[in-house]
């Protein structure tokens, strides 16, 4: 298994997206997720205000397009989805109900904007839209689920 070393701790890990976040482009990073956790910490610790407007422009965003879901609208998605998450495929009990248009991108919390989301997939996700997020995936090579399978057959070698 490939291996990177992480130029903030010099920690050496397998070149994997537990261990390492992508770049926009698809490529892992050079530092690695522990140290990145780190890093926006002490961030937001040597710039309260910053970090305090950052917090209040999200709560608004949430109250104008409503991105807090229902607990019982949530479960509704978990039941729909049978475990399976929208976007890879894969099996979870602990995922996530996520915007299929991120609340920023000015998605709502209606049930045709909620999809049902592992883990992993959730937080790599990010403020992708899910069609932006099913062509990262398929740019890494990374598996789709989903409506997307048809599409990215169809489209795989262009």
């Amino acid at each position: 298994m490939e291996t990177r070393t992480c130029k903030k701790c010099g920690g050496t890990f397998p070149l994997t997206a537990e261990h390492y976040g992508h770049t926009p482009s698809g490529g892992y990073r050079h530092t690695c997720r522990r140290c990145m956790a780190n890093h926006v910490r002490m961030h937001q610790l040597d710039n309260p205000e910053q970090h305090a407007l950052r917090k209040l422009e999200r709560q608004l965003r949430s109250e104008v397009f409503g991105s807090k879901v229902d607990t019982a609208l949530a479960e509704h998605v978990r039941t729909d989805a049978k475990g399976r998450c929208f976007y890879c495929g894969a099996h979870t009990t602990a995922g996530h109900v996520d915007h299929m248009v991120p609340v920023v991108q000015g998605g709502s919390s209606n049930r045709a904007n909620l999809a049902y989301a592992c883990m992993p997939c959730n937080q790599a996700k990010h403020a992708k839209n899910a069609v932006e997020f099913f062509e990262y995936r398929v740019r890494l090579g990374l598996p789709v689920s989903g409506p997307f399978q048809h599409w990215v057959s169809a489209n795989r070698h262009r």
